[in-house]
C-alpha cells in the first residue's frame, strides 16, 4: 500500500501549498495510508475511490467537504460516518462496494445520521426515506444504544462540538444552505385504479344499438437509439497527415470512449479539463 505524501499532491494538484487544496482526485492510487488529509481542511471535493482506505478518520477535520467518493475500498464499519457528522456542506457519499455498504440499515442509518447528504451511492435520499429512518426503532440499537469513547451522550454519530442531545427527542443539525428538511411524516396511502372499461361505439345497424369494442391501431414500434460509433479514418484521407493527424486521431480515440464512462467518471475528466484550461 502506499502513503499519501505532499510529493504525490502537488504532483497532482500543481500547488504548493497542500492547505490550498480544494479538489484531490487520487483515483486508483493504492493508497492506504491517508493521514496527510487531516492537514487538508480546505478540501471540498474528494475522489479516492479504488484504494484500500479502510476507515473515514482522516475526514474528520475537513469541514467543507461538499462531495465525497470512496467507492471501492476497505471501509467495515458503518459507524465511521460518525466522523462526517459535522460536515454541514456534505451532499453527495459515495461509499457503494465497501464492506460497510452490506449493513442491513446501510442507507437508513446514513440517512439520519447525515441529514445534509442528499444523494448516497448515485441514488437520491428521499423525503419519505428519510422519514422511515427516523421512525424505525431498529436504527436506534445503531445509534444511541451502545456508549461510544468518540461519540457524544452515547451517540456513536454526533459530532465532536454539538451539545448532548435530549433523550428520546430527535434533534436536526443546523440546516445547510439549499437543503430543505424533509416535510411531516405522512403516511403512504397507495392510490386506487379502477379498471378502465373498453371503449365502445354505436352501432346502428344492431338491434341494441351497442357494437362491439373499438379497435385501435397498434403502437408504433419503439426506435432504439444506435449511439454513432467514432473510429479511427486510415490511410489520412481528408485528415491530413503528420503531427496533425496523430492529434485528431487521438481525439477521436478520446471522443470514442467517452459513451463508456460513467457520472463519476465524467466528472473527473471534466475537472481535469477545467484545470488543464486555467493553467494556461
Amino acid at each position: 500500500m502506499v502513503a499519501l505524501s505532499e510529493n504525490i499532491i502537488r504532483a497532482k494538484t500543481r500547488l504548493e501549498k497542500i492547505d490550498d487544496v480544494r479538489t484531490l482526485n487520487l483515483w486508483g492510487q493504492d493508497l492506504g495510508d491517508i493521514s496527510l488529509i487531516q492537514k487538508m481542511p480546505n478540501l471540498e471535493v474528494v475522489s479516492l475511490s479504488v484504494n484500500n482506505i479502510d476507515s473515514l478518520r482522516d475526514f474528520r477535520f475537513c469541514t467543507g467537504l461538499q462531495e465525497l467518493y470512496l467507492r471501492k475500498n476497505n471501509i467495515a464499519d458503518l459507524a465511521d460516518i460518525r466522523y462526517l457528522a459535522g460536515h454541514t456542506s456534505l451532499h453527495t457519499l459515495l461509499l457503494s462496494d465497501n464492506p460497510c455498504a452490506g449493513h442491513p440499515y446501510y442507507r437508513q442509518i446514513i440517512a439520519r445520521a447525515l441529514p445534509c447528504v442528499q444523494k448516497l451511492d448515485n441514488t437520491e435520499i428521499t423525503p419519505l426515506e428519510r422519514e422511515d429512518a427516523h421512525n424505525n426503532p431498529e436504527i436506534l440499537k445503531y445509534m444511541g444504544g451502545v456508549p461510544s469513547e468518540t461519540g457524544v451522550g452515547g451517540n456513536p454519530f454526533a459530532s465532536y462540538d454539538q451539545p448532548p442531545p435530549t433523550p428520546g427527542v430527535y434533534q436536526p443539525p443546523p440546516t445547510p444552505g439549499g437543503y430543505q428538511q424533509p416535510p411531516p411524516y405522512q403516511e403512504y396511502q397507495p392510490q386506487q385504479y379502477a379498471p378502465q372499461p373498453a371503449a365502445y361505439q354505436p352501432d346502428y345497424n344492431s338491434p341494441t344499438g351497442v357494437g362491439g369494442p373499438r379497435s385501435f391501431p397498434p403502437p408504433p414500434p419503439v426506435q432504439v437509439h444506435q449511439p454513432q460509433q467514432v473510429g479511427f479514418q486510415p490511410g489520412g484521407g481528408s485528415m491530413g497527415g503528420g503531427a496533425g493527424s496523430t492529434r485528431k486521431n487521438l481525439l477521436y480515440a478520446v471522443m470514442a470512449l467517452i459513451p463508456e464512462l460513467g457520472e463519476e467518471d465524467l466528472i473527473y475528466v471534466k475537472r481535469e479539463i477545467e484545470q488543464r484550461l486555467s493553467g494556461r
